[in-house]
């Protein structure tokens, strides 16, 4: 006898692929963490909007995400090639050793039912496919940054594909503009996306130049995408709440609010002043080995695999 598959009725909050304007996502996340209870909402991801899902998984206040994110771009940006033909291993352990630099734990991680999503690509069966990866299984920081690798596994950025649990991985838009896992009620879905030609229900309402895919911009630039995030989110409100978000009575922050914090994070980077001490690797590699137990069969091998891949 068939069953039929049971549907998830939660909200799910889906970011599309995004290139180097992930600051546009931002925005949309600020507006929807200061204005919505979002305790019972699905997220999901592609490419760098994969950052976006870090973002409501990890509860990091404004000031130090901010920090965090630009310390991140930085050590990408520094690189020979910036954040071209990037090693996705190296990258994966930069970003969680700035995570645990930060103070966070893989406590920190939110253990939740079906949640949170990186949209892949599977080249694993007859055609290539989309995967709604499920990050409840996700156990360590780097494993989760390892994941985020694979979700931009995409040329210029990344030179390679990824591999997990049997599957060989690119990047989530070859296969979809949106990861919505298969249980999904699709009344239920918002997608956001910068790019107005993905019809999204938060975005622009004009194309933005496409080479902003791929332009490396610096981020003291980043603010005016935060910007315009945050009011194309603001613009459609009353959608969201027809949607089914649940609005706070008053809201949390506003945009002048958050513009403070911005500002006040950027100056103090532009002058070389930091609110945490980068570690080295080899002291976030200790941290992370004490943080972590032993794990058997990440990525299709053992625990060491994490930090090497």
């Amino acid at each position: 006898m068939l069953t039929r598959r049971k549907i998830d009725d939660r909200v799910l909050v889906s970011y599309g692929g995004s290139g180097l304007l992930y600051p546009y996502h931002i925005g949309v996340h600020l507006y929807l963490k200061y204005n919505f209870d979002l305790t019972d909402v699905r997220v999901s991801g592609i490419s760098g909007a994969g950052f976006a899902v870090i973002g409501h998984m990890i509860d990091i206040h404004d000031d130090l995400a901010l920090e965090m994110i630009i310390r991140g771009w930085d050590m990408v940006r520094l690189r020979k090639y910036g954040p071209f033909l990037m090693n996705a291993s190296s990258f994966a352990n930069k970003m969680a050793m700035n995570l645990r630099s930060g103070g966070y734990q893989n406590m920190d991680i939110a253990r939740t039912n079906k949640q949170y999503f990186f949209g892949v690509t599977s080249l694993c069966g007859f055609l290539p496919h989309l995967v709604a990866l499920d990050l409840d299984d996700v156990r360590t920081i780097e494993e989760l940054f390892y994941l985020l690798t694979c979700t931009m596994r995409i040329l210029p950025f990344f030179f390679a594909p990824g591999f997990y649990k049997n599957h060989i991985l690119l990047d989530g838009g070859f296969s979809a503009g949106y990861a919505i896992p298969e249980d999904q009620d699709p009344s239920k879905t918002i997608s956001v996306s910068p790019w107005s030609f993905m019809s999204p229900d938060i975005g622009p309402g004009e194309l933005f130049n496409p080479l902003l895919f791929a332009y490396p911009a610096h981020w003291d630039t980043w603010k005016k995408w935060g910007k315009r995030g945050w009011e194309d989110t603001e613009r459609v409100h009353n959608f969201l709440v027809e949607k089914g978000l649940k609005p706070y009575p008053k809201a949390l922050r506003n945009w002048e609010e958050c513009e403070e914090s911005w500002n006040r994070v950027t100056s103090l980077m532009k002058r070389g002043r930091h609110s945490f001490s980068m570690r080295s690797d080899s002291s976030h590699f200790r941290l992370a080995q004490m943080d972590t137990p032993r794990i058997k069969n990440i990525g299709g091998g053992s625990y060491r695999r994490v930090h090497t891949l």
